[in-house]
């Protein structure tokens, strides 16, 4: 193919009389074409193999009605359709067993709930026996960066085997800063494979957090640890918490099945829908709203702003 028609802006009829490509695949009964931005795309299996005949040359360009012509134009318009592109399969991998993983999940957290549990007493004294400032801070702050990228570690391990993510900044419910990891192409893998690259992260974190725990077990005269062992566990809830667009939101949408759960529950809210996926936006509306406030309440209140 020359520059040219690289560059060609194709018109429908062209496409269609031309022939085009695609990138397709099917994963656990859902079909969905892929970019090249990595973008994935869910279509009806009906309306796919109308899309497979045209683009194979099966069926002529003139059967088709007003509604797949359109259909089609959408998705050559979102890099979905290759002018004179082949048409190439995903194979799908094989599904993982989660049963084993999720046990040393529950281990984990056990072993950081039993190690809590025996230094309870010291936990309460916690904010008498530590000294919050900056000599604190030097300590914190590198232990919280340092398990923040063991967490993005625990999503990007198992991912590589499937495909390669990548990290980048960006925000939680579109206001809360993280770093987050590229996993778009999860969508490629089975069920159980999406359910333990979302698990992973927060996994990641429990295992330091019952590590912190087990060394103020082992030395409850350094409060320093529990103190870490309750920061890390608390991200490691916040992640897991369904109302962010984040892990915890991931594993709902793929253990139940919920798929554009945010997306169809924003559009009902606007449109003043009743619907459970209107009742989850709002949810999430009002936690974020909360989150933020706390945090503004809480550095007011270092800063002596209050």
């Amino acid at each position: 193919m020359s520059d040219d028609d690289t560059d060609h802006d194709y018109t429908l009829a062209e496409l269609l009389e031309n022939g085009f490509g695609f990138r397709w695949g099917e994963t656990d009964g859902t079909t969905w074409l892929r970019n090249d931005d990595g973008d994935y795309k869910r279509v009806h299996p009906v309306f796919f193999d109308r899309l497979h005949d045209l683009a194979d040359g099966s069926t002529h360009p003139d059967e088709c009605d007003e509604r797949v012509q359109h259909t089609i134009t959408s998705l050559y318009d979102n890099g979905y359709l290759k002018p004179g592109g082949d048409v190439i399969r995903h194979e799908t991998p094989a599904d993982i067993r989660l049963a084993p993983r999720l046990g040393l999940l529950a281990v984990s957290v056990a072993v950081l709930l039993l190690c809590l549990v025996v230094r309870w007493p010291e936990l309460q004294s916690l904010p008498a026996d530590i000294e919050f400032g900056f000599e604190l801070s030097i300590v914190v702050l590198p232990v919280l960066l340092g398990s923040i990228a063991i967490h993005e570690l625990g999503h990007y391990v198992p991912s590589r085997r499937y495909f390669d993510p990548n990290l980048r900044l960006g925000t939680l419910n579109k206001v809360i800063p993280a770093i987050i990891t590229r996993t778009t192409d999860a969508w490629q893998c089975p069920r159980n494979v999406r359910i333990w690259i979302s698990l992973a992260g927060p996994f990641a974190d429990i295992v330091v957090a019952a590590g912190f725990a087990v060394m103020f077990v082992a030395m409850p005269a350094q409060p320093i640890f529990g103190f870490l062992a309750l920061l890390i566990a608390a991200r490691a809830v916040f992640v897991l918490n369904p109302l962010i667009e984040g892990d915890g939101y991931w594993v709902l949408v793929d253990a139940l099945g919920w798929h554009n759960l945010r997306s169809r529950g924003f559009r009902d809210l606007k449109r003043g829908s009743v619907s459970g996926p209107a009742a989850y936006a709002l949810l999430s509306v009002v936690f974020t709203a909360g989150f933020v406030a706390l945090n503004l309440v809480i550095l007011a209140t270092v800063f002596d702003l209050v």
